[in-house]
């Protein structure tokens, strides 16, 4: 009995606070440079609903859905001199640019594609081969979402390499370009930490010797080559 008078006041006290004026959002105020984002949200948020029954769920599963650049969006409501909606959205970090034969876009941490929208200097270029889809908001389509992650991740591990550019063909060979223009040939990213350590030992040999070179094979760890421009 108790339980259930409970309940009926609870319920009498929600739809009070439901109706009265003074418990509605009198102000939603975002927090971003994103206009794009801001104005998708702005069309999305009902205005003067009250705090407790505000589709906060629903609201940021269709605002993460029209914005793929948001990673997540925080909504806190705040009461002074009536409550206020703050909106928090929080951008996606780009790792990588990616490229096709008619795209660009970015690709973040968890290998989430999203729209070329700013510039972010400082970062892996990578080409996809032909027209490899791109799916904002969606993970990169398989192999190339766990290769590319794994790839990042082992070249974070060898700061002195100032690859630039780097493509894979529809046969899954990998090239890395260095910014003075020399072709790494990698080939599969099987033993890729291994190719990967010979190439300070190369580029010393390549230093020591002045070599003009074209392109560094190391698709066989064992036998890699340097090939070196011809002379005009």
């Amino acid at each position: 009995m108790r339980f259930l008078l409970f309940c009926l006041l609870l319920s009498l006290l929600v739809a009070i606070l439901s109706l009265d004026p003074e418990y509605r959002y009198q102000q939603i105020i975002f927090f971003s440079d994103n206009v794009d984002a801001v104005r998708t949200a702005q069309a999305l948020l009902p205005q003067g609903d009250s705090f407790l029954f505000f589709p906060y769920w629903g609201v940021k599963k269709a605002l993460l859905h029209a914005e793929p650049s948001l990673a997540s969006v925080t909504f806190v409501p705040v009461f002074s001199n009536g409550f206020i909606l703050e909106v928090l959205p929080q951008e996606r970090d780009p790792i990588a640019l990616l490229e096709n034969r008619n795209h660009v876009a970015y690709l973040d941490e968890n290998g989430v594609v999203f729209p070329f929208e700013k510039y972010f200097p400082n970062l892996f270029q990578i080409e996809l081969p032909g027209k490899t889809p791109f799916f904002y908001g969606e993970k990169l389509e398989s192999p190339y979402d766990s290769q590319i992650l794994k790839l990042l991740s082992v070249l974070n591990n060898f700061p002195q390499m100032k690859f630039s550019y780097l493509r894979v063909d529809s046969k899954g060979d990998w090239r890395f370009f260095t910014k003075e223009g020399v072709c790494v040939k990698i080939g599969h990213l099987n033993d890729l930490q291994g190719k990967l350590s010979l190439l300070p030992v190369l580029f010393r040999v390549i230093s020591t010797k002045k070599l003009q070179v074209a392109s560094i094979d190391v698709r066989m760890k064992d036998m890699p080559v340097i090939a070196v421009k011809k002379q005009k």
